[in-house]
């Protein structure tokens, strides 16, 4: 799982990512490769015998694609990349698409509640922190729930620092 790609890409190098992916799945902490073109020559060489499940989110740019997951046959039979992004054009060369549609604001607030809380109307000091999460979510039901569970009884200064470490 490469979580944030396109927020990973902007503090770190594409291959950097590179190198988390292969550790990863070599189980095997290296620094494998030292820019984007090796890695997209070390992935292939290294993964085509694995069979592999990959989850890429939030990919906003070709190159994340291209440079991390950038065929099929680069990894073994049997493996699945799982796509998470917010543009279609990106994924065209996929086989399969299921679209996520985004909550309402209204449905958001409750999915948050329900996980956080373990009720519909939170703690007055807890509802300005909610709202930044649910609008941080973007509607996205798993967000949702990971969050609200994440943050299910932590105190004001957990939620707080959580919240930084979301942006």
């Amino acid at each position: 799982f490469l979580g944030d790609i396109e927020e990973n890409e902007e503090r770190h190098q594409l291959h950097s990512l590179q190198n988390t992916l292969l550790s990863e799945l070599l189980r095997r902490k290296d620094d494998y490769v030292n820019n984007k073109h090796d890695g997209k020559r070390m992935i292939p060489d290294r993964l085509c015998s694995k069979k592999v499940l990959i989850v890429l989110d939030d990919i906003d740019h070709k190159d994340h694609l291209e440079y991390l997951a950038g065929d099929i046959g680069w990894f073994g039979n049997g493996s699945r990349v799982v796509v998470t992004t917010r543009d279609k054009h990106l994924i065209g060369k996929n086989d399969a698409i299921y679209e996520v549609t985004a909550l309402p604001d209204h449905e958001s607030i409750q999915l948050f509640y329900q996980h956080a809380f373990r009720k519909e109307d939170p703690d007055e000091c807890f509802k300005e922190l909610s709202l930044e999460v649910v609008n941080y979510a973007k509607g996205l039901p798993l967000a949702l729930k990971v969050w609200g569970s994440l943050l299910h009884n932590l105190g004001l200064t957990e939620w707080k620092s959580a919240i930084e470490h979301m942006k």
